[in-house]
């Protein structure tokens, strides 16, 4: 679990910048990618490392039912505030992707970019994907 508060902390640590990197250094338009996948199969979405909100806020503004977890406290409070900008309102936790706890279950879960290069250990990636 101390790779996880690393993680978290580093998360904490860019939260602000987050955005210009991804704009500098993503080659394709992923979110449109994910939205459009989402309206297409429909149902309710999980999206794994929300951070920001980078996919989630377009999710939301499409009307699909959607729930985003992270466990960076400052890319949360990022999302929010972007979310308020926006007038949109989604729904968004902290939350460890190895233990999930949600009443009802998902039709879609997304788990876009990177989360799953960060679990440090196979035991890690096996729990994240058995909680999925």
């Amino acid at each position: 679990m101390a790779s996880e508060t690393r993680l978290s902390d580093t998360y904490d640590r860019i939260a602000q910048w987050y955005d210009v990197d991804m704009a500098r250094n993503m080659r394709f338009d992923d979110v449109r990618f994910y939205a459009d996948l989402c309206q297409r199969e429909g149902g309710r979405v999980l999206e794994l490392g929300c951070g920001n909100g980078r996919v989630l806020l377009e999710l939301v503004c499409r009307n699909i039912d959607a729930v985003g977890i992270d466990t960076s406290r400052k890319m949360l409070q990022q999302l929010q505030h972007k979310a308020k900008a926006r007038g949109l309102a989604p729904s968004a936790c902290r939350m460890d992707a190895r233990k999930l706890a949600f009443a009802r279950s998902f039709d879609i879960v997304l788990c876009p970019y990177s989360l799953v290069t960060y679990m440090a250990q196979p035991d890690d990636l096996e729990r994240m994907m058995s909680e999925v």
